[in-house]
């Protein structure tokens, strides 16, 4: 039996995985209070959510959809789909006598395509040296502890990324996601009565495939960050607002507003004043009318030489 000292460490514990942390400079964190709408309780932060195509990872999309595309054949097996409308054979058609590689053009073309994912990225690690030292500045920056619950009530679709190919027992993951669409797909399919539309009902699953569910498979490389992301198909061209990375790169995004009570913390980096940058957080904070947020300090160590 759970005595109430074991309860208290599983509620805590179970507080700690409904958080997400959001890594960022001091300078990031500045230009997100300036940049902010009312003040108080009405507080809305604008966050950008950038392109999936200005990631870190150059393959970032490209990868997600080549994992889906080995996964299809065994979904249609497990689902028994209709061998001519198994959305593996779409391409057969046109390239048994054609060298040319249709999936390389489709995947190639979402670069001009009107709805490109933008996404924001969380982690499940809210207090992460890794994370420090990758996204805050070399450890000077700060970590943003949200509640999952209170992002996804604002409307955002939050899911953990999945890693290389692994299927996560006991959680819902990208594989579950391409079960669901393609279940779906099936539905849509058998349910079509004119056979000139069928490339286009093929063709539009596949979208979805790639759009909505391969930005959530990364590679391996990138597990330490636990990523969580919240990601945004952008219909509207005239949303789209560009800036510049610190290396010149032209980079796509669009605003994402996020209310102040989301937010449940705020941690300073390890290589940080702390008590300095305690006090100018919470001096800015309170310029907004904000004054129920704790500041506290990384339980990390690290000194920068």
């Amino acid at each position: 039996m759970l005595s109430e000292t074991d309860l208290n460490d599983v509620i805590e514990q179970q507080k700690k995985i409904a958080r997400v942390a959001h890594y960022t400079t001091m300078e990031g964190f500045h230009g997100l209070l300036q940049h902010s709408e009312g003040t108080g309780k009405q507080l809305q932060l604008n966050f950008w959510a950038s392109s999936i195509f200005a990631m870190n990872d150059p393959d970032e999309l490209m990868y997600g959809y080549d994992v889906i595309w080995k996964w299809l054949p065994e979904i249609e097996e497990k689902l028994e789909a209709p061998q001519e409308h198994r959305l593996s054979n779409i391409w057969k058609p046109y390239s048994s006598n054609n060298p040319f590689d249709y999936n390389e053009a489709l995947k190639r073309s979402f670069y001009k395509h009107k709805e490109v994912p933008y996404l924001i990225s969380f982690s499940r690690s809210i207090d992460s040296l890794p994370m420090f030292r990758w996204y805050s500045n070399d450890g000077q920056g700060i970590s943003i502890g949200f509640s999952r619950a209170e992002l996804e009530g604002n409307g955002m679709f939050l899911s953990d990324v999945m890693y290389n190919i692994e299927k996560i027992k006991g959680a819902y993951s990208s594989y579950d996601m391409v079960f669901t669409v393609y279940r779906a797909y099936i539905g849509a399919i058998t349910s079509n009565n004119d056979d000139t539309h069928t490339f286009d009902i093929m063709l539009k699953y596949l979208t979805m495939l790639y759009l909505v569910v391969a930005p959530y498979i990364k590679r391996g490389d990138y597990e330490n960050e636990r990523e969580i992301r919240s990601i945004k198909l952008n219909k509207l061209n005239d949303d789209v607002l560009f800036r510049l990375s610190k290396n010149g790169n032209i980079i796509p995004y669009i605003i994402q507003k996020i209310p102040i009570n989301a937010v449940k913390k705020i941690i300073v980096g390890p290589c940080t004043d702390f008590l300095t940058a305690q006090r100018m957080i919470e001096l800015e904070l309170l310029s907004k009318g904000v004054d129920w947020i704790p500041v506290e300090k990384s339980e990390t160590t690290y000194r920068r030489y």
